[in-house]
């Protein structure tokens, strides 16, 4: 198979074997098309694509205006645990 890539595919191609990082074109080839299958959103549609990516921006601009609180799993789990143990007393 071959494939003809744009000039601009074909510099970072030529980058990457130049700096060392890989030994010939086809082994940067083959890093990008692992990557790639290894990419859970690869199969998405795009219109659940983009709905992901909107639903992101929304969290993020709430985020923003402070209307989310950020936490860890730490407080999650400690938070789970309390309310867990108020449970158990009620009932």
């Amino acid at each position: 198979m071959q494939v003809t890539l744009s000039p601009e595919m074909q510099k970072i191609v030529e980058e990457r074997v130049r700096s060392g990082a890989f030994g010939s074109p086809e082994e940067v080839v083959a890093a990008g098309l692992s990557l790639l299958s290894e990419d859970p959103l690869a199969d998405l549609p795009p219109e659940e694509l983009e709905e992901l990516r909107h639903e992101i921006r929304r969290g993020t601009e709430a985020l923003d205006r402070g209307e989310i609180s950020q936490w860890t799993a730490e407080s999650l789990i400690a938070e789970l645990d309390a309310h867990l143990a108020k449970e158990k007393r009620a009932g």
